[in-house]
């Protein structure tokens, strides 16, 4: 009897242990991008959303700024604080961006060239003041000057 108590506590030793190295393996492979990745699809979206903007395909802007705004969406969620930043980024962002990208979407959605052009360049301005305020300024951003992305036409066929 005592050897059947002895093989039960060993089986279910075992068992909470497994059960452990299980849950713990699991969350090591969770992938998180860093902020530097996120931020860099940010700016791959902000090329993109300009150059949609620019050949008037709002089909394609609206599909990037919505790409955009996930970003931020994302950056926050998964890296809410900085050390030497004392506002929590989501709030930081929303404070920053979410006006700009309000009157981008509008600019969007009438097609309204002149107006996506105003406030792209009000966006990339929030960029900047975002960047500044977390001591990054020294990563400042412009409208693109050229189109890296040579292999994707930005065009419609109309």
């Amino acid at each position: 009897m005592k050897m059947l108590y002895v093989r039960i506590v060993q089986i279910t030793a075992c068992s909470i242990l497994l059960s452990a190295c299980v849950c713990q393996s699991t969350g090591l492979n969770k992938y998180v991008p860093g902020l530097g990745e996120i931020m860099g699809q940010i700016a791959m979206r902000h090329t993109k959303l300009w150059y949609a903007g620019a050949a008037q395909n709002w089909e394609l802007a609206a599909y990037e700024l919505k790409e955009l705004e996930e970003g931020f969406e994302d950056a926050g969620k998964f890296h809410p604080t900085l050390k030497h930043v004392a506002q929590w980024l989501p709030v930081l962002f929303a404070g920053n961006m979410q006006k700009p990208l309000a009157h981008l979407e509008q600019a969007v959605k009438e097609r309204n060239l002149a107006q996506f052009t105003q406030n792209y360049d009000a966006l990339t301005k929030a960029c900047n003041t975002c960047h500044r305020s977390t001591r990054f300024g020294f990563n400042k951003i412009k409208r693109p000057n050229f189109n890296p992305y040579s292999n994707q036409v930005f065009e419609t066929e109309n």
